[in-house]
């Protein structure tokens, strides 16, 4: 996407390449649910189908573009405090965006006492804010710079978590998401951007491998935090989701020194909204 897009272009790239994601992952077991219920052995052939059509576009449109083909020649390793900064700013997000899988779930069916098969809806409505609203929030922040917007975001996942330990209905917990997708709107395709700004040439994908390997370890460690709290707090809803959104607050922290020790200088050397 980097390599194909400007600057300016690149947030906006990203943004289309996570809707399409989202689509992906809506159709997909939906798809698989339908063909299951005439032969599982179709599910395996279409997915044959769909990886090769997905390589012969990958021949055809990146690697004829493969402006990175210099990188192997690029030797030795070093440790760069600009993308360490910034990955750790997003470990600390994905920590809070994690809580997403097992924290949020099982506090509310244990502790707001929804249904387990009610779950589905608080999903649908992140699927439905990620669809609907990713291009239209990113269209309205264009002005804004690419960090801050994460930072923005940021605030709104904190928010997002912490309102959870005030609600006490589906409903509650639906508009919580609400609050927690338009964090992960804002944030995600932020990410990408700034590497791809950042990184030397010819190290693009180098830098967005290791940002991308924080972002793992957010999401491995994340949940375990996540289960801790609840067992440390007895389930205690204003402690948990107050120590959540507290990560949050250290994200917001470590992405704001990032902007003015290492980023404002991007910005002064050129534009970049998003």
């Amino acid at each position: 996407v980097a390599d194909v897009t400007t600057i300016k272009e690149r947030n906006s790239a990203y943004s289309i390449y996570r809707i399409m994601s989202n689509i992906g992952w809506a159709i997909g077991p939906i798809t698989g649910g339908y063909i299951a219920g005439i032969s599982v052995g179709y599910i395996f052939m279409l997915m044959s189908v769909t990886n090769v059509l997905q390589l012969v576009l990958i021949i055809r449109v990146l690697v004829d573009r493969g402006h990175e083909a210099s990188a192997s020649r690029i030797g030795g390793y070093s440790i760069d405090k600009k993308i360490m900064l910034f990955a750790a700013g997003t470990f600390f997000i994905t920590l809070v965006a994690s809580q997403f899988s097992v924290t949020l779930p099982v506090y509310s069916t244990k502790i707001v006492g929804i249904l387990e098969q009610q779950l589905g809806y608080i999903y649908a409505v992140n699927g439905l804010v990620v669809v609907l609203g990713q291009y239209p929030m990113t269209w309205m922040t264009r002005r804004l710079n690419v960090v801050n917007v994460m930072i923005l975001g940021s605030l709104f996942y904190s928010l997002g978590y912490f309102l959870v330990a005030f609600s006490t209905s589906l409903y509650g917990l639906m508009l919580d998401m609400v609050f927690i997708t338009v964090g992960e709107n804002l944030t995600t395709p932020g990410m990408n951007t700034v590497v791809s700004r950042i990184a030397p040439a010819g190290k693009t994908g180098r830098y967005m491998g290791f940002l991308s390997m924080a972002n793992s370890g957010g999401r491995a460690v994340g949940p375990s935090i996540g289960s801790f709290l609840m067992f440390f707090f007895a389930y205690r809803g204003l402690e948990v989701w107050g120590s959540i959104a507290s990560l949050g607050l250290i994200s917001i922290s470590l992405l704001a020194i990032f902007y003015f020790s290492v980023y404002r200088s991007y910005v002064s050397n050129g534009s970049d909204t998003v």
